[in-house]
């Protein structure tokens, strides 16, 4: 019965590139539907387990130890987790055109800091904002928290990534996506409330947690040449991990000279102070 249950779910297309989100199209009422597979799969799982409590009770003692229907759990649980997988992508894929157009604005050539927030990040936070309630009224609090914490889990990663495939990013750039940042950490904060479920201190951390990898890039990119190699060093103290040579290719460092960008990049495993010296010959600092 579990199979034919989790043969009504939809098919969630994986691309090739990694760095795409998985890709599944649904409207309110195939959501819905998946809801419905999740609850009746969570109900059966819970029935089986009862019914075999109930065998075991009313069964000889040396028959009993020979019930075993945890294979039959597992089947309807995993239907569970696939369920919940379903509509994590359906959020990533609704939200992917948005985010899409991050890497394609000029973050080098903003003059303005901008007190909103930008155009693609309100439509991000849009659609997670407008597809929570439904979820809420669907799901059972414990599976709310459970897609909050697996779409944070793997939108997160692919927002940093975006960042990283930004051509440049100038002072201004930067700060904008702070506050672009500090926008998308709000609604993730407010996602389970806005699914009718408590948010749990894990979960609020980890949200900080993820997206302080974000904050910390934009940070390194707002680092003056002359103080970069303080930072980097502190960082290393502390056991981030960054692209540095990313980073300096953000802040304007030609790809082209790659074998300087590999000694720059390498300054994270290697001396501190040589690294300083090769990110001052890299940027002409004395």
């Amino acid at each position: 019965y579990a199979k034919t249950v989790e043969a009504r779910l939809p098919p969630v297309q994986q691309p090739t590139d990694p760095a795409l989100p998985p890709v599944c199209n649904l409207d309110q009422e195939t959501q819905q539907k998946v809801c419905a597979v999740v609850n009746t799969s969570k109900y059966c799982h819970e029935t089986t387990a009862q019914l075999e409590d109930s065998i075991i009770k009313v069964i000889d003692a040396d028959v009993a130890e020979h019930v075993d229907l945890s294979g039959v759990k597992e089947e309807f649980q995993g239907v569970v987790t696939h369920g919940m997988r379903v509509l994590v992508a359906a959020l990533e894929t609704r939200a992917a055109p948005a985010l899409a157009q991050m890497p394609k604005l000029k973050w080098d050539a903003m003059e303005e800091l901008s007190e909103d927030t930008s155009p693609y990040m309100l439509e991000i936070v849009g659609k997670a904002r407008e597809m929570m309630p439904a979820l809420g009224e669907a799901l059972m609090p414990i599976y709310v928290r459970f897609f909050c914490d697996k779409f944070v889990e793997s939108f997160v990663p692919r927002f940093i990534g975006h960042i990283y495939n930004c051509k440049g990013i100038g002072m201004v750039g930067a700060q904008q996506m702070q506050v672009d940042v500090g926008t998308l950490k709000q609604t993730l904060v407010d996602l389970p409330t806005l699914g009718q479920a408590t948010p749990t201190t894990f979960y609020t951390r980890m949200v900080t947690e993820e997206l302080a990898k974000a904050e910390l890039v934009l940070k390194l990119v707002q680092t003056p040449e002359e103080m970069l190699e303080v930072a980097v060093k502190e960082m290393r103290t502390s056991g981030t991990k960054i692209n540095l040579g990313k980073i300096l290719e953000l802040k304007g460092l030609k790809r082209a000279d790659s074998e300087r960008l590999a000694e720059a990049y390498n300054l994270m495993t290697g001396s501190a102070s040589e690294g300083g010296k090769k990110i001052k010959k890299l940027f002409n600092l004395s």
